[in-house]
């Protein structure tokens, strides 16, 4: 086989630290971002919220999903209703430390009036699922919007910060096509 050497031609190491600088800069950003988060929520405390989460079908790419948290206004999607609620978990907690490093309450940043009003229609007119049968109707297409509430805790550890996710009602309510 040949010499494989990449080419970054006459500007290429230039470039190369630029790049390395950006990512240094980035990275140092992210530091300080974390640093600030643990001043804020100070050693040994520990902070909660209850978090509602609105997952429907994506109207516009098939297969995917769509999760909506309306307490701190994160969306996010998923190739699953699992997925979704995973990816809006990780959002929320990146959200949550920036909104608490920049000396913000997350809770200022509500999902709009119409989400809201989407959910309460999920509660008044749909049906308890559990998350097994949530994940299983999900998979199988048969949902068309659900919501359920989680517990996002964040504690200081040492010297890092440990968030913990866990499903606040041991049931969803969705609404099916059968509904």
């Amino acid at each position: 086989m040949g010499d494989r050497r990449l080419d970054l031609g006459g500007d290429g190491a230039g470039a190369a630290e630029e790049e390395t600088a950006r990512l240094g800069a980035a990275l140092q950003q992210a530091r300080d971002m974390t640093r600030r988060s643990q001043y804020a929520l100070g050693m040994g405390r520990q902070r909660s919220y209850n978090v509602w989460v609105v997952v429907r079908p994506a109207s516009d790419l098939p297969g995917q999903w769509v999760a909506q948290c309306l307490d701190v206004d994160v969306v996010s999607q998923g190739n699953s209703l699992d997925h979704a609620l995973g990816m809006a978990r990780e959002a929320l907690v990146i959200v949550i430390l920036d909104e608490l490093s920049r000396g913000r309450d997350p809770l200022e940043r509500r999902a709009p009036d119409e989400i809201f009003s989407e959910l309460y229609d999920v509660l008044e007119h749909g049906h308890k699922i559990s998350p097994a049968e949530m994940q299983q109707a999900g998979d199988e297409g048969q949902l068309t919007v659900v919501a359920t509430q989680f517990e996002l805790r964040f504690e200081m550890v040492s010297d890092r910060i440990a968030s913990r996710w866990t499903r606040r009602c041991p049931v969803a309510i969705a609404q099916s096509l059968a509904c």
